[in-house]
């Protein structure tokens, strides 16, 4: 019996226009020997495919995700006083808030009175999902606040309020 052992390859004859590869045997003598075997699937080939699927999965994921962000953007939620609500005298808020599903920094607030006068209402310069603007004394009217912000992924975004204050 031998006392040298080598690696067993399974070798198949090889067609005269496929590529080849030589595996070589290490006996433990000294002497390599080389022989032809039919190309085998490269197992670092294998690799670099699943982790390409895996990447390009990965990737698909990310652009799905950001997709569905970007069509988001900050959806206004509400406000107080609400959209069309009227209110008593005693009911006016020291504070009109607008609500945003997202973080907008608001750039600007206009109340309007129905009449056409306008007061800019002081906006925080940060980014924020809830804002509160400070309110003048209102007298008995039609009111319409118009805001304008920036969304956390870069859109613009504007709307109105409508409210009346009911006289006493």
């Amino acid at each position: 019996m031998s006392t040298t052992t080598s690696t067993v390859h399974r070798c198949r004859p090889i067609p005269q226009r496929r590529r080849t590869t030589i595996h070589i045997e290490q006996n433990r003598s000294t002497t390599p020997t080389a022989r032809r075997c039919r190309a085998l699937p490269n197992r670092q080939g294998v690799r670099i495919m699943q982790y390409t699927k895996l990447f390009g999965a990965l990737a698909l994921a990310v652009w799905l995700l950001a997709v569905s962000t970007v069509q988001a953007h900050a959806p206004f939620e509400g406000s107080v006083p609400k959209d069309g609500a009227t209110l008593s005298a005693e009911e006016v808020p020291e504070q009109f808030e607008l609500k945003f599903g997202h973080t907008l920094r608001l750039t600007s607030a206009v109340l309007r009175r129905h009449e056409g006068e306008a007061v800019s209402l002081e906006t925080p310069n940060r980014p924020a999902s809830e804002h509160s603007l400070a309110l003048p004394e209102l007298a008995p009217g039609h009111y319409v606040v118009q805001w304008r912000g920036i969304a956390a992924d870069g859109h613009v975004m504007s709307g109105s309020v409508e409210f009346t204050v009911a006289a006493r």
